[in-house]
């Protein structure tokens, strides 16, 4: 599990380091710089020329450090830094003491910087590496001048041919957002060496695609100097045996979970087989199909494991019979997939949250999924319901960003702007678990203060079913485990860990929702993983 901090939250962590446990900022910058020069030499040839391009502040430090480090190493270093004039004297603008340090050791050395405005005019031959620290954490506008004219000159000497290596973040990038500042382009880096923790930017799009591979170096600051705001997380090396409980030897098909999925109207059949195959290959003792009869046929064969329930749509009575075969069966709940927007659809997801909201606790949990949340969004009447079942069940919605704007009666955009904020407030406010599914999904749960950010998967997940499958995930890990949050997360991350397994294999455009869970047996170690090193 990695922690991705806010620019706030690294600079609090980053103080509390020092005043609480009393080591000094420069042995923290020293051992920054020590884990950037150990990178560079990873990457580069012993006849290497190597450019340290540096701004004023104490990301400029560290990359001077770095260089200084490298060039003790006997590596050809060359070093460009903003506060320095053509005369080679230092300029007299408003800098840090450890810049100042730096650029006085960096002298007593006998090494010497450029204007790092002579970066954008340099001739001779593109060097082989780049290290960027311009810019870090703390940048809080647009790059102009000289900066601008850097990171520009960054860009082009890597479309050149060298390899860019930024230090903690990518100038230019929010750390907060993953958003360029104002409307520059920000350096696109080959790696990126996050000091300390890595920043929720640097995992978020668009930011996520300037960083390259990304390597977290642990220079000295504890998880115990973290405070403040709910702490967003991800995994990066977690596997199926770290994220799920162990199977019972003992066991028998009732212990692993007794499923009915309420999936699939007529002519939307693979929704209800697609999550009920998934919730079997995903450890389900038990799956009971609920269906419109027209369904019935095609379920039976493809899917002879299956119980079958179905209902006539156009008989509300038929509908509410079904409803109460199932969940008389069942321990856990899924709703939603496939079924449609019809009236048939609203008097069924509504008898199922009647029944989940009088159930005394009976279900481990209601999994709502698609529909189901279409549904939701568009009756008062029908949220009411599923906030009066949450408190008698662990309620899970899975909602895509354009689901979850319907669900929280905002725009798209008003949701990506203010993703976590508005996704734990409505999470609290009806006391369920959500996961708000995006490149980058984010789960929240009423009964948490961490926030988990999905980094598994690839565009291979962009296809139709692949929803469904996650949702019959979903729901058989929610049979299994105490806190539907852990399940949530788990399926989010096996889900996206089972694409690119595919996807090393087969390339992203061939997957299909149903081979996620056909021919892959083992989750996330067959090939891919994240980007985080």
């Amino acid at each position: 599990m990695q922690y991705l901090l806010t620019a706030e939250q690294m600079r609090a962590a980053d103080t509390a380091t020092s005043e609480r446990f009393g080591v000094p900022p420069i042995v923290l910058m020293e051992r920054a710089a020590l884990s950037l020069a150990d990178e560079v030499m990873k990457n580069a040839a012993p006849d290497a020329d190597i450019i340290i391009a540096a701004g004023s502040g104490n990301n400029g430090a560290d990359g001077l450090a770095a260089g200084r480090i490298l060039c003790e190493r006997g590596m050809h270093v060359r070093f460009y830094c903003s506060l320095v004039q053509g005369d080679g004297t230092v300029s007299s603008r408003k800098t840090t003491e450890s810049m100042k340090t730096q650029l006085s050791i960096l002298r007593a050395y006998g090494y010497k910087a450029h204007p790092l405005e002579e970066l954008s005019s340099s001739g001779g031959e593109t060097p082989d590496i780049i290290v960027d620290s311009i810019f870090g954490i703390g940048l809080s506008r647009e790059p102009e001048g000289q900066f601008a004219g850097a990171i520009s000159a960054v860009n082009r000497m890597r479309e050149l041919g060298a390899k860019v290596i930024s230090c903690d973040i990518p100038s230019g990038l929010n750390a907060d957002t993953g958003r360029p500042m104002g409307g520059c382009c920000p350096v696109c880096a080959d790696i990126t060496v996050c000091m300390g923790f890595i920043k929720r930017g640097e995992m978020l799009y668009p930011g996520a695609r300037y960083c390259g591979k990304i390597v977290r170096a642990d220079i000295g600051i504890p998880k115990r100097s973290l405070c403040g705001e709910p702490l967003l997380f991800c995994y990066d090396t977690e596997s199926e045996a770290d994220l799920l409980p162990a199977r019972r030897p003992d066991g028998n098909k009732g212990t692993f979970g007794k499923l009915s999925v309420f999936a699939g109207s007529n002519c939307m059949s693979g929704a209800a087989l697609l999550c009920s195959e998934a919730a079997y290959r995903n450890g389900c003792g038990m799956v009971r199909v609920v269906t419109d009869e027209a369904n019935r046929v095609i379920v039976q064969s493809s899917l002879p494991e299956a119980l079958l329930t179905t209902y006539v749509p156009a008989d509300p009575e038929s509908i509410r019979r079904a409803v109460h075969a199932a969940v008389s069966f069942a321990d856990t709940l899924c709703a939603g997939p496939g079924i449609g927007r019809t009236e048939a659809a609203g008097i069924m997801l509504s008898e199922i949250l009647r029944v989940c909201a009088e159930s005394k606790g009976r279900f481990r949990a209601l999994v709502l999924d698609a529909d189901a949340l279409r549904l939701i969004a568009a009756s008062q009447e029908m949220e009411e319901q599923m906030t009066a079942a949450a408190g008698a069940c662990n309620v899970i919605l899975t909602p895509h960003l354009a689901e979850c704007a319907d669900l929280l009666h905002v725009s798209i955009k008003t949701l990506s702007d203010d993703l976590f904020r508005l996704l734990k407030q409505y999470a609290d406010s009806h006391h369920c678990t959500i996961l708000c599914k995006s490149a980058r999904s984010v789960a929240v749960s009423c009964n948490r203060d961490k926030i988990y950010l999905n980094v598994s998967g690839n565009s291979g997940l962009s296809t139709a079913g692949s929803g469904d499958v996650l949702a019959g995930m979903t729901t058989a890990f929610a049979a299994v485990m105490e806190d539907p949050f852990a399940a949530v997360c788990a399926a989010s991350w096996l889900h996206g860990r089972r694409a690119e397994s595919l996807s090393a294999q087969e390339g992203e455009r061939s997957v299909l929702a149903s081979d996620l869970f056909r021919g892959v047996r083992r989750l996330g170690l067959s090939g891919g993983g994240s980007s985080i090193g």
